[in-house]
């Protein structure tokens, strides 16, 4: 129980909400002062930190009191020594013990924050205190507490109740081992959607399973990344509406190779600090990511091993790449009005035997984007880019596509037509 606790002390960025959520209202003169007295506890764990050599779980300490109390005056010196650690020290059990001490209080101060009265804009911050609560001190208690706040947010927020989900699969790694919260999983993907992560990965996406879903049956899955407007909720539930009877599971992850500023503003689930790290690194973030959490999907809900991809406009990139790089589990694809930036080219094994899956390429004859980007003559369109995706594909030996231009059609993720192609490919008859 000690590892668990230091472990959920190093990852807060995978179990909470970000700080700026607090920015629905200010805070009453008796939260401030709650937030004050947490902080200074949760100060004197990072202090102890700091003595003691635990130089990463001291640095996520000093972080969450300075959410709590920026203007404390122990925290720049703090932080100071905390950088001037040169590293981990030994001392992890001690840590991992001393933890589970202080966050006995600790979780004491975030129960009393979380149970105040607030105006219901309020909401997440208020629930952001009882995920804290739960990762200083997992009691029984406070995991059911925080299971009934998940299906409470259900369909109304499905963010907030994906993201305290995960603060209690954290807390509560045996039981999720075992199962324990597959049934509640399953519930909130059938009846909207769920926001899923692995446990081995902090990349998360929107799960909704089809009506005629059954545990212990395989059903073939549809990856769709929407673009540059991060609209990763909106695009889950717009192919699960388009889905009707048939018996896609449909996945749409928070990648970050589909858009073009990292605004954290479009990723509430993710901390910022993530993604700063990543932002150099996006594509190796959503190849990992994605095969981390396509493994989840087919050992949860019994995704094929093979799934289709589509991806609208910046979405493309890691659609083509998925293709390009991992041709063997991809069972078809329908790039949609798609951006092709070349990710995957040189990683690519080639298309194999059969001159690999069946991709059909589609974009818009109506397309806004279809010749240059927003107008601009120095930046290529839909249709060059499309052009240079094709060359790339048969480059590497691959011969069965497709390519259609929809009359009438602008900048969409032509979600019928991608659809009649999975169609296709499950009836067996792809066209060319």
């Amino acid at each position: 129980m000690r590892a668990v606790l230091l472990l959920l002390a190093l990852l807060p960025s995978a179990l909470l909400p970000p700080g700026p959520a607090r920015a629905a209202g200010a805070p009453s003169p008796a939260e401030e002062k709650a937030r004050r007295e947490a902080a200074a506890l949760v100060l004197e764990f990072a202090s102890w930190c700091s003595a003691n050599g635990a130089k990463a779980a001291g640095t996520a300490a000093l972080e969450e009191a300075r959410d709590l109390d920026r203007l404390h005056g122990d925290i720049p010196g703090l932080e100071r020594a905390l950088a001037a650690l040169p590293g981990e020290g030994p001392g992890g059990a001690a840590a991992a013990k001393r933890r589970e001490e202080a966050g006995k209080g600790i979780a004491r101060v975030y129960d009393r924050l979380a149970a105040m009265k607030h105006e219901a804009a309020d909401d997440a911050r208020f629930r952001e205190y009882g995920a804290r609560a739960l990762r200083w001190e997992p009691s029984e208690a406070r995991v059911k507490r925080a299971l009934a706040a998940v299906e409470e947010a259900g369909t109304a927020r499905p963010e907030e109740a994906g993201i305290l989900l995960r603060a209690v699969k954290a807390a509560d790694p045996e039981g999720a081992a075992k199962g324990r919260f597959d049934a509640l999983e399953a519930r909130l993907a059938q009846k909207d959607v769920l926001l899923l992560g692995s446990p081995t990965h902090p990349l998360m996406a929107f799960v909704s399973l089809p009506r005629e879903w059954r545990k212990g049956r395989e059903h073939p899955v549809l990856v769709a990344v929407d673009g540059a407007g991060c609209g990763f909720l909106g695009c889950a539930r717009g192919f699960a509406a388009a889905r009707g009877s048939r018996p896609l599971i449909v996945v749409s992850p928070m990648t970050l190779s589909n858009t073009n500023d990292l605004d954290p503003a479009k990723y509430p689930a993710y901390d910022p600090a993530l993604l700063r790290e990543w932002a150099g690194r996006r594509i190796e973030f959503d190849g990992k990511g994605m095969d981390a959490l396509l493994a989840e999907v087919r050992r949860k809900f019994g995704g094929e091993e093979r799934v289709f991809v589509t991806g609208f406009s910046g979405g493309g990139n890691w659609c083509y790449y998925k293709v390009l790089t991992d041709p063997a589990g991809v069972r078809g694809a329908a790039p949609a009005c798609a951006n092709f930036a070349g990710y995957g080219v040189q990683e690519s094994p080639g298309a194999g035997e059969g001159g690999g899956p069946p991709v059909h390429i589609l974009t818009g004859e109506k397309d806004e984007h279809r010749d240059f980007t927003f107008g601009r003559r120095d930046s290529p369109g839909i249709e060059p880019q499309t052009d240079a995706a094709v060359a790339a594909l048969e480059g590497k030996g691959f011969t069965n596509l497709r390519r259609t231009m929809v009359k009438g059609a602008g900048h969409s993720p032509l979600r019928e037509q991608v659809l009649a192609f999975v169609d296709e490919v499950l009836a067996g008859k792809p066209g060319r």
